[in-house]
C-alpha cells in the first residue's frame, strides 16, 4: 500500500435522515479510506455502517454513533460501503475521502 495519496476529496451530506443511505454520491475510489464528521450544529446522533445500518434499533445491525463533532475514520477502497442514517432528521456529516 503506498505511504500517500495525490489525491483526496472533501464534501458533506447535508441531508441524512432517519433512514440509511449512502453518506457520499456519486461513487469515490480511496486509497486509504473517509474521515467523517458529525455536523457541530447537530441536534442528534450519526450512525456510521454498512448498508442496512440502523440508528440504535437493533443490536445486530446499529452503526458506529456519531455525536455533534465527533468523528470517525474508516478504512474503505470504496465510497459505496459507507452508510449514515441519523436518529433524527436533517443531521449533517462531513467528509474527507483520502
Amino acid at each position: 500500500m503506498p505511504s500517500t495519496s495525490g489525491v483526496f476529496t472533501t464534501g458533506e451530506n447535508s441531508d441524512i435522515d432517519t433512514a440509511a443511505e449512502l453518506l457520499i454520491a456519486p461513487t469515490i475510489k480511496c486509497v486509504f479510506g473517509i474521515l467523517v464528521k458529525a455536523d457541530k450544529e447537530n441536534a442528534g446522533t450519526i450512525y456510521i455502517g454498512p448498508k442496512g445500518v440502523t440508528a440504535d434499533t437493533n443490536d445486530a445491525t446499529d452503526g458506529f454513533p456519531l455525536e455533534a463533532g465527533e468523528a470517525l475514520f474508516i478504512e474503505v477502497d470504496d465510497s459505496r460501503l459507507v452508510y449514515v442514517i441519523a436518529s433524527v432528521e436533517n443531521q449533517k456529516a462531513r467528509y474527507v475521502a483520502v
